[in-house]
């Protein structure tokens, strides 16, 4: 769909598009093809995608042997989409993605889980699927450039921090390429990144990740302090001492010094 049909569409529908609500549509084809490759690479019997628009990238991705679903937030989009794939095997569900039961739609059921997310609500949507029971197998997602960094970022940087440690626990994060904001329409006002997440064949468990999730909200509170004044918030300093002798971690660290695996190593010590 070019962009002139796009901007017609919306119109049509009464749609305009919510900043707000992050809506910036996607319409290059080639673009969207190329995506949906990647999409599909290793896909399971079931995606979900979230954002999905007008449907641009579910038209690439849908199949007769994949069971799609799609979570649209704006209700005039929702029943557009409604209508196009009536026909289709295509499931569309009018809800926010920031409080939908995924485990609920996943059903125990291996999914790829996609979509162009509302930057404003990135985080929202991708900590919630870090912690649903059914955790995505793959993910692939646009996000803004400065979120896409943090989740894929080393420590000692800036942009480590408390989600980059919990997705990273959970998946490899590779950042695969750069979308320009002329494909989008209205066109952004930030640089936007395709990022793919493969879930590590040996995850956290849920008890372990719930620990970590506590102990890196507590470690970067005040990410300029040292990370053991941080956490005597919570843990008796001689404890914390003795945890960081033993781990061979300096008292002198800060938040970002530790890597993903000397947190989850923490997380099992201070609970030892």
């Amino acid at each position: 769909m070019k962009k002139n049909d796009l901007i017609q569409l919306l119109k049509s529908l009464g749609v305009r598009p919510n900043k707000k609500l992050g809506q910036n549509f996607l319409f290059d084809q080639n673009l969207l093809k190329y995506l949906a490759n990647l999409c599909c690479q290793n896909s399971y019997s079931l995606i979900i995608e979230i954002g999905p628009g007008i449907g641009n990238l579910t038209d690439f991705v849908s199949s007769e042997n994949t069971k799609l679903i799609i979570i649209e937030y704006d209700r005039k989009l929702a029943n557009y989409l409604i209508e196009k794939y009536s026909t289709s095997s295509v499931s569309v569900i009018h809800a926010d993605a920031c409080r939908i039961n995924f485990d609920q739609h996943s059903n125990n059921i291996p999914f790829t889980c996609i979509g162009n997310l509302p930057y404003n609500f990135s985080s929202i949507i991708l900590s919630r699927l870090l912690e649903t029971r059914n955790k995505p197998e793959r993910m692939c997602f646009l996000f803004q450039k400065e979120m896409a960094e943090r989740l894929a970022s080393e420590k000692d940087r800036k942009s480590y921090g408390a989600i980059t440690i919990k997705t990273q626990a959970l998946y490899d994060v590779k950042i695969v390429r750069k979308i320009p904001p002329n494909v989008f329409w209205p066109v952004p006002e930030v640089q936007s990144l395709f990022v793919v997440f493969t879930k590590k064949l040996s995850p956290v468990t849920p008890d372990l990740f719930a620990k970590l999730s506590n102990l890196v909200r507590l470690s970067f509170s005040h990410r300029r302090k040292k990370l053991i004044s941080n956490l005597k918030l919570n843990y008796q300093t001689k404890s914390l001492e003795r945890i960081f002798l033993k781990l061979n971690l300096d008292v002198g660290f800060r938040p970002e010094n530790l890597s993903v695996e000397q947190y989850l190593d923490l997380a099992v010590a201070l609970h030892a």
